[in-house]
């Protein structure tokens, strides 16, 4: 292949592959594979109209204006004539070396969000076809309801402004991610709501609706973070594990009981009262909280309480949708609750200054619990590392009772008292801000 050609062939190609619209939106078809009713079709028109303005390839752009910096350094050395033949050889060596790690991080940001979108209306697409029993279920309970397949249209422009913003972050990929774990538990509830008793069929079909509202919530949650963290997020050199979000199918296990005809009981009374649907709503609350001191602290004429980077953003869309279950679930939402909260508000010096130490307990069971997580304790003398181990114990037994969790149980214990008692520490800062 000429020298030219080698250069140019993968800059057209992937200058190709940069149109969006038609790769996203025109391919997933949204018209034909959603709605054709006049409503829904306007507002998904909306919708687009919305990522069209956000211009969700911005980023990209930045990787082709590298591939353009290598065809210019290019067609600077082929001017020389003195270059030896290895020399050129060497300089192709490298150029072809950029390339390729350009294209595959653009390949990456063109074609995963493809397949994720195009996973996202597969799934929409099944759960608009079960949704006929759903509605006819539903409406035998008498109470105002939101179709699932419509909480998810709704938050469509959420999920395009993370790919706008951060196309090259695990941000968008939470985003995606938290939509197609609740749409695989709407499609897993829908089927067999379509098999259940009728009894079991309408508990089912409440439970389900109200978790839509967990969903909705957590998408709100997760704006919140884009929103206030997003202008002034500096990126991190440490990075938070991403996992897809367990909410809806944990809590649904926590229900499980419900779907027995010899249960009785109030459905939305048990579904409040279950840990995961208790978390989500704390941790919700625990973002909301965070983003409203960020705005007070600004309007009083000083600097955010809690700094933006982007594990904040992460943070804001995690705490709110993952169920510890074990120890390395834990340990994920430890690492949010650090970067968040501790990290976030300068190793809580700008917390300490408004309440001081000893009103920030669970910020330092937090500390100690990383600690336990992510460094090695058994490091310095021996009183040391006794010290940290008998913190660490500490820390457990004021979530949960024990000095050490020993269950699913336990975890999600831990998870929800740990909750409580952030949220409570932030609702005593922000009334003496």
């Amino acid at each position: 292949m000429d020298w030219d050609d080698f250069i140019n062939s993968p800059f057209q190609r992937l200058m190709q592959d940069l149109d969006w619209k038609s790769k996203v939106m025109q391919d997933l078809d949204w018209k034909s594979k959603l709605y054709q009713s006049g409503g829904m079709l306007q507002q998904l028109e909306e919708q687009q109209r919305i990522w069209e303005v956000l211009r969700p390839y911005q980023a990209i752009q930045s990787h082709i204006d590298e591939m353009n910096k290598v065809r210019q350094q290019w067609e600077t050395v082929k001017g020389i004539s003195l270059l030896s033949a290895s020399a050129v050889e060497d300089y192709k060596l490298s150029f072809s070396k950029d390339y390729r790690s350009i294209e595959s991080t653009m390949k990456s940001l063109l074609h995963e969000p493809a397949t994720e979108l195009e996973r996202l209306s597969e799934r929409l697409s099944n759960i608009h076809r079960l949704e006929d029993n759903y509605r006819r279920v539903i409406d035998t309970c008498n109470v105002d309801y939101v179709l699932p397949s419509q909480r998810v249209i709704n938050s469509i422009a959420g999920i395009a402004a993370a790919y706008s913003l951060s196309p090259e972050s695990n941000l968008n990929l939470i985003s995606l991610s938290n939509s197609l774990s609740y749409q695989s538990y709407v499609e897993e509830q829908l089927k067999l709501i379509d098999k259940d008793d009728p009894k079991i069929a309408v508990r089912r079909a409440v439970v389900t609706e109200l978790s839509g509202e967990l969903y909705e919530s957590s998408e709100t949650a997760a704006g919140l973070g884009l929103s206030s963290f997003y202008e002034d997020s500096v990126p991190s050199v440490e990075t938070i594990s991403v996992r897809s979000p367990n909410l809806y199918r944990i809590n649904n296990q926590h229900l499980a009981y419900l779907y027995r005809q010899t249960v009785r009981g109030d459905v939305d009374r048990s579904f409040y009262r279950s840990l995961p649907t208790q978390i989500n709503q704390l941790g919700c609350s625990i973002v909301a909280i965070i983003c409203s001191m960020n705005e007070l602290s600004c309007r009083q004429g000083n600097e955010a309480i809690f700094k933006s980077t982007n594990k904040s953003m992460l943070a804001c869309s995690i705490i709110p949708t993952t169920i510890a279950t074990n120890s390395s679930s834990f340990a994920e939402i430890i690492d949010c609750l650090y970067f968040l909260v501790y990290e976030g508000s300068g190793t809580a010096n700008r917390l300490v200054t408004v309440v001081g130490k000893d009103a920030l307990a669970p910020l330092w069971w937090v500390k100690h619990l990383r600690l336990g997580f992510r460094h090695d304790i058994e490091h310095g003398n021996e009183r040391e590392i006794l010290d940290k181990f008998v913190a660490i114990g500490k820390a457990y037994m004021s979530l949960i009772g024990v000095e050490k969790p020993r269950s699913q149980k336990d975890w999600v214990q831990a998870q929800l008292v740990l909750y409580q008692h952030i949220l409570l520490m932030l609702e005593d800062v922000h009334a003496k801000q």
